[in-house]
């Protein structure tokens, strides 16, 4: 069981954690240090459960936008087959205004370059110059590009929660490495010269010393 690192898996952190807690736990001698490395293991699991949720909050926004994405390219066609119908053609000047680019390219426009054509789409329809009939048309299409961008703020603020969220599980991790350095300064303080009884409780892989500042892995446990 190696000691975590910084960059390591919070699963790995818990596994230590768990071991140290219930080392220091099982010795009178020990025990009143355990809310040294218990107390930021706790925060810890706190900002990984709410990191959960935040990622299960973005797949939830993710697939609403993509639903809602869906739905509007569902709605461009036969706009814009009205549009046409309207203006005679698809090559007419009426309807190469609202559709320079066709329905099956606007569904499958980057994410990136898609915000901009449906402002170009919406800006067209609300044109003085645009028949009133083609504005009814539009209706529905409207309303869903309003849905849409409704879908796509939630998960950009979805996003950005996953992100905080991520950090803060970092800076947890921390506090738990801080927390074993401070266990070790405490055990060895507590039991002066003797570094075989310190490494009971924080016990060194292989009896090596462990490197300066490091915090030493528990040992594997039994088969």
């Amino acid at each position: 069981m190696p000691a975590p690192t910084p960059a390591a898996a919070v699963s790995e952190y818990f596994s230590y954690d768990l071991y140290v807690i219930a080392r220091l736990s099982a010795d009178p001698a020990t025990a009143g240090h355990v809310p040294l490395v218990e107390v930021p293991h706790l925060a810890l699991a706190q900002k990984v459960a709410t990191r959960n949720q935040a990622d299960d909050a973005v797949r939830k926004a993710l697939a609403k936008r993509d639903y809602e994405r869906d739905r509007l390219s569902d709605l461009l066609e036969p706009f814009a087959l009205q549009v046409a119908a309207h203006h005679g053609s698809k090559s007419a000047p009426g309807y190469l205004a609202l559709f320079p680019l066709t329905p099956a390219q606007l569904a499958t426009l980057p994410l990136k370059d898609l915000p901009k054509a449906l402002a170009n789409l919406q800006a067209a329809i609300a044109e003085a110059g645009t028949p009133k009939e083609v504005k009814a048309f539009a209706k529905p299409v409207l309303e869903q590009i309003a849905l849409l961008d409704k879908a796509q703020a939630a998960l950009d603020g979805a996003n950005t929660q996953l992100k905080k969220a991520g950090e803060a599980v970092a800076a947890a991790k921390d506090q738990v490495l801080t927390g074993i350095a401070k266990l070790r300064a405490a055990l060895q303080s507590q039991f002066p010269r003797q570094p075989k009884r310190v490494a009971r409780y924080l016990p060194v892989k292989n009896g090596k010393k462990p490197v300066k500042g490091a915090v030493p892995p528990a040992p594997d446990a039994p088969a």
